[in-house]
């Protein structure tokens, strides 16, 4: 695929060179060395195309050459401060890299952008590795402008169950119930949340409930316990 890819690029049509990137980690050494040496001929010639330096920057990662990575990512955010992806990636980098406010770009972004709800999902995502309270609070504001998502219903139901407030976890799980979406995994966390708490009748009454599924197994298996 890298020559045809190089050949569409060079003759001026749009070529995903992030997504050929990101597969560095599966060519061989041979086409590792095209694809970097292809790469750095293009950015030669266009040294402002996002793309490409947006693919350099995912090359450099797959190199374990995080701090080179970030220059070429500050150079995309120079270019358009707004860069999702650049924005995203650059984030990553930190928060794996242990730097200190490791999300401080995403966090300039959405206060230009603050209606941008998927930047703020991927932050809030970002935030459970780093502070779960804070992370709750962005799901929060997140669960208020979409109420029936199911995935931020779930997320807060575990950020909570993760957290100690029992409660509140119990409170987003029967939501989903009541919503009827997600049903069996809301009442396999209810029913491990019963088993913590000894409540084995009200653990065998979730288990009992969950259909044919994924979670049917596992929901047997503690049955059977």
């Amino acid at each position: 695929a890298i020559p045809h890819l190089f050949f569409a690029a060079e003759a001026g049509l749009k070529a995903n060179f992030p997504m050929l990137a990101r597969q560095y980690q599966r060519l061989n050494q041979e086409n590792r060395l095209e694809l970097s040496d292809r790469l750095d001929s293009l950015l030669n010639k266009s040294p402002k195309n996002l793309d490409l330096l947006l693919a350099l920057a995912i090359l450099l990662e797959s190199k374990e050459q995080p701090l080179e990575s970030i220059e070429i990512l500050d150079r995309i955010l120079n270019i358009d401060p707004d860069h999702p992806q650049a924005i995203l990636m650059k984030s990553s980098i930190n928060l794996n890299e242990g730097q200190p406010k490791p999300l401080y770009e995403i966090e300039k972004a959405l206060k230009r952008n603050p209606e941008n709800s998927n930047l703020r999902l991927e932050y809030a995502k970002l935030l459970t590795r780093l502070n779960l309270k804070d992370a709750r609070i962005q799901f929060e504001i997140l669960s208020a402008e979409m109420p029936r998502n199911s995935e931020l219903l779930l997320s807060l139901a575990l950020i909570n169950k993760e957290m100690k407030d029992i409660t509140s976890a119990k409170a987003y799980l029967l939501k989903l119930i009541s919503n009827n979406q997600k049903t069996d995994e809301a009442r396999s966390f209810l029913a491990q949340i019963a088993e913590t708490e000894v409540d084995l009748e009200g653990a065998l009454k979730q288990y009992l409930l969950i259909t044919d599924g994924p979670e049917f197994l596992y929901a047997n298996s503690r049955i059977g316990a």
